[in-house]
């Protein structure tokens, strides 16, 4: 089989699969005399396990870990039930943090219809606060990180990850391993992000990190960790 038929049994870009060859997960059985790489008929089945697991929520990484395991004769399974487990945490404290926003913009949209609150300078919508529990302000914030291997790069997300308070939800896209597969090509396109490394809190891109460099005292102004 082909890479041309191997894109179109499983849907991946031709771009996509060279980049799994690349990094092991999918290997290539020989070249044909013209060049062209031959893949035995079972890795179509692999390439569908690699896009459902990323659908899973699961890294490349992680899949690969997976992958090797069973291509030792060993049973993977209580390895990915425990990748699975922490994702699940993970996901429980992000719905918790989305619910507890989505009470406090409602308050806020109840105060001003009711009309207690007035013009101000400076809206107090985003002042309001869920009733027995604090400002959305106190609320862990989601930073996503865009690096791709340059020297600033692992020095910023050591410096989110210093700053960050317990209840941030850090990501990290480096953008030569996540663009070549198609995960995170789209979201740099929507943040607009130009350079790296690039901080974007709460889906909104830090135009001061990219002025001044991801730094304590940006971040702290972006309302990340405890001023």
């Amino acid at each position: 089989m082909r890479i041309g038929e191997l894109s179109r049994a499983t849907g991946k870009s031709v771009a996509a699969l060279r980049y799994y060859e690349e990094i092991a997960l999918i290997v290539a059985l020989d070249r044909t005399q013209a060049g062209y790489r031959d893949y035995a008929p079972d890795v179509a089945e692999r390439v569908h396990f690699i896009i459902q697991a990323q659908e899973h929520g699961f890294t490349l990484r992680e899949i690969k870990a997976v992958l090797s395991l069973a291509e030792r004769g060993q049973v993977p399974c209580s390895s990915v039930a425990l990748a699975a487990r922490r994702k699940v945490e993970r996901l429980e404290k992000q719905i918790v943090q989305l619910q507890d926003r989505r009470a406090v913009l409602i308050e806020a949209v109840r105060l001003w219809e009711s009309g207690l609150l007035g013009e101000a300078p400076f809206c107090p919508l985003l002042g309001a606060s869920k009733p027995n529990q604090g400002s959305e302000l106190e609320m862990g914030k989601t930073v996503e990180i865009f690096i791709a291997g340059c020297p600033l790069c692992d020095e910023a997300v050591k410096t989110v990850q210093a700053v960050a308070c317990p209840n941030c939800d850090v990501k990290v896209y480096d953008l030569r391993e996540g663009c070549a597969t198609n995960e995170c090509r789209d979201l740099a396109a929507r943040y607009g992000v130009q350079q790296v490394p690039t901080a974007v809190v709460d889906g909104q891109n830090a135009a001061c990190c990219q002025a001044e460099g991801i730094n304590e005292a940006n971040l702290r102004a972006l309302g990340i960790g405890v001023a």
